[in-house]
This record gives C-alpha cells, sequence and structure tokens, in this order.
C-alpha cells in the first residue's frame, strides 16, 4: 500500500520539478534594460600640448636669434570641461604638469639670448644683478602670469543635434560615444576628451 502511494507520488514530484526547471530558466534569462542613449552632459578631460603656440607667441614677442622651440620639448596642459545639464559649460585649465620643464626652457633661452646680446658668457650671477632677479625666479614669474591667464571659462552652450553651439556662436561638431567626446576648436584642434564624471 505505501509502495503503491509513493509511485503514484512520482509523476506528480516529476512534473513539480519541471514546472521549476521552466520557472527557473525564466529567470535567469531576464530582459536586458535599454542601454541609455548617451549624453554630452558631464564632466570631462584631456591632454593638449600646447608647445606649438607657445613657441608661436613666444618667438614674435622676443627678438631673438634663435626660437624657443629649441629649448621647449612639450608643454602640456590638463583642460577639464563641464558640460551641465541647464546648459552651461565651465573649461578650467591646468597647466601644473608642464610647468616644470617649461621654467627650466626659459632659464636655459633667457642665458642664451642674454649672452648673445651682451657678446660674452656671464655668469648665472651676474645676469641675476643685471634682471635684478636669477633666472629661475624670472622663469617662475612668468609660469605665474600664465597660470593667471589660464584662469576658467564658463559661459553657455547648446547641443543641437551632433553639433555644440558655444555662446559665441561658433559650432563644433562632435563624436560621442559612452566614454569619449570629441570635437574641434580653432584655438586648439582637435580634442578628444575622456568622461570623468
Amino acid at each position: 500500500m505505501r509502495r503503491n502511494k509513493i509511485l503514484a507520488l512520482l509523476p506528480a514530484l516529476a512534473m513539480l520539478f519541471a514546472l521549476a526547471a521552466c520557472g527557473g530558466s525564466k529567470a535567469a534569462d531576464p530582459t536586458p534594460e535599454p542601454t541609455p542613449e548617451p549624453t554630452v552632459v558631464g564632466l570631462w578631460e584631456t591632454e593638449i600640448d600646447m608647445r606649438d603656440q607657445l613657441i608661436e607667441e613666444m618667438d614674435s614677442s622676443v627678438d631673438a636669434s634663435r626660437s624657443f622651440g629649441e629649448y621647449l620639448d612639450s608643454f602640456v596642459w590638463v583642460l577639464t570641461l563641464d558640460l551641465s545639464e541647464d546648459g552651461v559649460y565651465t573649461l578650467s585649465y591646468d597647466i601644473s604638469k608642464g610647468t616644470d620643464s617649461f621654467k627650466q626652457s626659459v632659464v636655459s633661452y633667457m642665458r642664451d639670448m642674454i649672452n648673445e646680446q651682451v657678446g660674452m658668457e656671464l655668469s648665472d650671477d651676474q645676469i641675476a644683478q643685471a634682471l635684478g632677479m636669477s633666472l629661475e625666479d624670472y622663469a617662475q614669474l612668468v609660469a605665474d602670469q600664465m597660470t593667471e591667464a589660464a584662469a576658467a571659462e564658463s559661459a553657455s552652450y547648446r547641443d543641437e543635434g551632433g553639433k555644440l553651439i558655444w555662446e559665441d556662436g561658433a559650432e563644433s561638431p562632435y563624436v560621442l560615444t559612452a566614454d569619449t567626446l570629441s570635437f574641434r576648436v580653432e584655438a586648439f584642434g582637435d580634442l578628444d576628451f575622456k568622461r570623468i564624471g
């Protein structure tokens, strides 16, 4: 009698396990959530080498037989672009990454230019007396002025179907993925930003 009850339960248990297995496979295969479209809104960062622009500026402002390009290998700036949801952008410049090599280049450049102008080799102490400061202090002064000039800027922008329209009316067509934002700015050329927030 007992054996007959157990045998009668077996088909019911088999059906129960089959139903549980079907239910388990549905739970393991949920419908994937749709991936949200990437947006330009967020915090972006890139590095650019301002060497060429700086050489052009130095060479046009100093009457010298040598180019500042003979002394400066690179001058990397870190740009941080915050594109807010309310249509305001803030662009910050951090020039500290390249400042040390820049200052060394200024020291060497000024030493050579002064020696060339006076027609003899002067010691750094003699140059310091003539300038009223050491070459290192002069280079620091130039770096400080550049840091002040690289203050953050903030203004409005619009995102219009693949183009950033800046407050001054300039347009920057862009390419956007989840992690990168690429566009061209006349002052800097092609910029490839990485999303950092």
